[in-house]
């Protein structure tokens, strides 16, 4: 026999624990657990619990004679209805767990049922999908001695429900369909542009989420690292044997460092006057940064223009460096001079005479 009980009824009883007479058992403690269980039968000794509530009966100590400890569950809910089909089985168990200090756990189960009752007051048709099968209960239901039966119009609201309902499965499926095609190739694209010893920890991976996810966190720089990765590089700019435009060409690659730099600081509101100062005075800064990695040659040029007020900015700079530049004709490192031949074939040479002839004729004008 199996008892059954509704939702939110009080479950009670006694457990009773008798040793064999003349033996004493020393326990750990006796507990009792009302659970909600389900098992698929492919998975044999895998258990869902959905509902679990516990009881302590005793503590530890030892048991001479029989003993016997009422338990009681008030209200229990059990929102599943009890079942025992070809594949899975849901059921409602009681538990009763006694802990042995050197020996195993003696467990003691005992079923019981819930059963789903429905005040049968209207008419009630039952539509199940699954997957592409629909099957429609209709129940028969009396009311005050009368016999109502299922119209022609209430079946059509059935199968269009069903419709409208097949629709939406369909337009959803397809396009998870899509996504899963697009997800395929993002993920070939990614691991064909990788290196062939780089693609066995990705290969295996199920989207190109986390593909993506995998190798950011693997390969990409961030924090401490990142911010003295860019101060290095930062540094190592300097203009050496290049000249002035060749050098602003490699300013362009120093501002997106800057650019780097500025995102891996607190920001700031730029609102305020503290905030503009602070950004003027980075601007500033960086106007040194690019003065101060010019050659020797350059001194009293960046000398004049560090001493100017206002501050003069980048642009503002650059011609009168050119200037200097084309003036001076500034010899490449290690030669000490050159042939009348030499200045007339190098083009470095001719490009100082070009630029100063055309800056003196400006001046002259």
């Amino acid at each position: 026999m199996v008892l059954a009980f509704q939702s939110l009824e009080t479950i009670a009883g006694e457990v009773s624990i008798a040793p064999i007479p003349g033996k004493r058992v020393e326990h750990q403690g006796v507990k009792i657990e009302l659970l909600g269980q389900i098992e698929l039968y492919h998975e044999r000794g895998h258990f869902y619990d959905f509902t679990s509530l516990v009881r302590e009966l005793d503590v530890a100590g030892e048991i001479y004679e029989r003993k016997t400890y009422p338990f009681e569950f008030s209200t229990v809910e059990m929102p599943y209805d009890s079942y025992n089909g070809t594949n899975v089985r849901l059921r409602y168990i009681l538990k009763v767990r006694i802990g042995r200090p050197y020996a195993t756990i003696v467990v003691e189960y005992r079923d019981f049922c819930f059963q789903f009752l429905v005040a049968r007051l209207f008419l009630m048709v039952s539509t199940i999908i699954i997957g592409l099968s629909i099957c429609v209960f209709t129940c028969v239901v009396s009311v005050f001695g009368m016999l109502f039966l299922p119209t022609d119009e209430d079946r059509a609201k059935v199968r269009k429900t069903y419709a409208d309902v097949m629709e939406t499965y369909q337009s959803q499926y397809a396009m998870y369909k899509a996504w899963l095609d697009e997800d395929a190739r993002a993920s070939a694209i990614l691991v064909a542009s990788m290196e062939v010893h780089l693609t066995g920890d990705v290969v295996i991976l199920a989207s190109a989420h986390l593909v993506w996810t995998h190798l950011r966190d693997r390969y990409v720089s961030i924090g401490d690292a990142l911010y003295l990765a860019m101060v290095r590089q930062e540094q190592s700019l300097q203009q050496r044997d290049a000249l002035v435009d060749e050098f602003y060409t490699q300013t362009t690659q120093l501002s997106s460092i800057w650019c780097q730099l500025d995102s891996l600081v607190p920001d700031v509101c730029r609102t305020c006057k503290c905030c503009q100062r602070q950004r003027s005075h980075m601007d500033l800064r960086r106007i040194y940064d690019f003065l101060t990695r010019l050659r020797s040659e350059y001194e009293s040029t960046r000398a004049q223009l560090l001493a100017r007020h206002p501050r003069v900015t980048l642009m503002e700079a650059l011609p009168e460096i050119r200037l200097r530049e084309a003036g001076a004709l500034v010899l490449p490192s290690g030669c000490s001079y050159y042939s009348f031949g030499t200045f007339i074939t190098d083009s470095r040479f001719l490009y100082f005479a070009i630029t100063y002839f055309f800056t003196s004729c400006a001046i002259y004008q």
